[in-house]
């Protein structure tokens, strides 16, 4: 639930889209939930930045709470996405992307390497990127703590938006 300082004003443009005016804080909160720093920058410069750095892993969402803020360029790029995400739903995410099973902190290290090995292998089947894996990386290589920080970004939502949207611009 918004407060008071998150309140979103949407107002209907000429062109049909619904733009809004977005808090400080709640630009902050969502670079915050995408792991971007923010200090010392302005509405615009927290925009671009999440846009730029994050832009494939945003929500629909989040992209219509920003795109207000972008450069022109960007804008109209983010509109696309937007649109595109809305049109394009994506239920079947090949293995890059689904719930976890269990907590993290309760899963062994053997479950740990077999669920990254099944991201691993679907991540660069997809996509064609080496997503730095390795069988010895894996074999004793990376503490737990580590396999955790990797599976937890699987897991997330950010990883879930980003595996879409790569399947929706494969599928063009």
């Amino acid at each position: 639930m918004r407060t008071h300082k998150q309140t979103v004003k949407n107002k209907i443009t000429n062109n049909g889209y619904i733009e809004n005016d977005i808090s400080l804080t709640r630009l902050k909160q969502i670079s915050k939930k995408y792991n971007v720093l923010t200090s010392g920058k302005s509405k615009t410069d927290i925009a671009l930045l999440l846009f730029t750095i994050r832009g494939n892993a945003l929500s629909t969402d989040d992209l219509q709470e920003i795109h207000k803020l972008l450069p022109s360029k960007q804008k109209e790029e983010a509109r696309k996405m937007i649109v595109h995400q809305i049109e394009t739903p994506i239920n079947n995410y090949k293995g890059m992307w689904k719930p976890a099973f269990k907590p993290l902190h309760e899963m062994s290290r053997r479950e740990m390497i077999i669920n990254l090995r099944k991201f691993r292998d679907a991540w660069e089947n997809n996509t064609g990127r080496n997503q730095d894996l390795s069988e010895e990386k894996l074999a004793g290589d990376i503490s737990d703590k580590a396999l955790r920080e990797r599976l937890k970004y699987y897991y997330s939502k950010s990883a879930k938006h980003q595996a879409a949207n790569w399947i929706r611009d494969e599928s063009q």
